[in-house]
């Protein structure tokens, strides 16, 4: 019988609340009790046809119990994709406390095939390149993401790169580091709601870019930043310069490299508004 995951507060949290939010999304109420109905409408009355009291779906909503595996497939059954969310790897990478270097291939052999191409090499190695960052963030969606904070990790979880940002695995955790803050920026309208967007990046803050130090000295510092409020505008500006309307969360179809210039242009037209607005100063490397 295999073990079962190792609970972890903030991670359970933060997906527990987007698995809420997307059906609520999907079911076009966000109310728990509307959610509940529709998932589970037999749990609303007991043998004699009497109301059930029961405030689960509320719980939920809070992000204060993880949904039971028989409730997550009905849902899903009802509206595919929304285990996905769930349950993805991005969550059992953020919640590793150890070394990713054993686990990364066993998720990334879980991901889109055409994500896992950007990174498992000849003999089934796992490692990047120089086409890598290019080829995951021209495939925005969780898988993509959830290779970028694998890399990110290990090269950060290297010796070098925790006695010395200037070395080559600092460089190369920095370079990282800023791409997933792209990535979040680029998949914020997908997050369902500013609820989730808040969460999620409070949780990438907590266990990504803490304490982070690049070559140079310049911190990502982003604990203050207005990250709902930016997505917000970003989706606003994308729209309009017909980039895209939303990122779908599952991998779709990949963006052409000039949208992939237009959208990185943006976010770091974004970042750099924020700091003469007074937010605390968002140092990050040119985009």
């Amino acid at each position: 019988m295999p073990r079962a995951q190792r609970r972890d507060d903030p991670v359970d949290r933060t997906r527990t609340i987007f698995w809420f939010e997307y059906l609520a999304s999907r079911i076009g109420s966000p109310r728990p009790r509307d959610v509940q109905r529709r998932v589970t409408p037999h749990a609303e009355v007991d043998a004699h046809g009497g109301r059930i009291k029961n405030n689960t779906f509320l719980l939920y909503s809070r992000g204060d119990h993880v949904p039971r595996a028989d409730v997550v497939q009905k849902a899903d059954m009802l509206y595919p994709g929304s285990a996905a969310v769930l349950n993805h790897v991005i969550w059992e990478v953020l919640r590793t406390g150890t070394s990713v270097e054993k686990k990364a291939r066993t998720w990334v052999g879980q991901l889109d095939p055409g994500i896992q191409k950007a990174v498992v090499k000849a003999g089934r190695q796992f490692g990047d390149d120089s086409r890598t960052l290019k080829m995951l963030e021209r495939r925005p969606g969780l898988d993509s993401l959830a290779v970028l904070v694998i890399l990110f990790r290990s090269y950060r979880e290297t010796e070098n790169a925790k006695d010395n940002p200037r070395s080559a695995e600092g460089v190369q955790a920095w370079g990282y580091a800023c791409a997933i803050l792209r990535m979040l920026f680029t998949l914020g309208p997908a997050f369902a709601t500013g609820k989730v967007q808040k969460t999620v990046f409070e949780l990438f803050v907590q266990r990504v870019f803490s304490g982070l130090t690049s070559f140079w000295g310049a911190q990502m510092r982003v604990e203050d930043f207005d990250y709902v409020k930016a997505v917000q505008q970003l989706q606003n500006f994308a729209t309009q310069a017909q980039i895209h309307d939303g990122m779908p969360l599952h991998q779709g179809a990949p963006l052409s490299d000039n949208d992939l210039y237009r959208l990185t242009v943006l976010i770091h037209d974004l970042l750099h508004q924020a700091a003469f607005n007074g937010q605390r100063e968002v140092e990050v490397n040119h985009f």
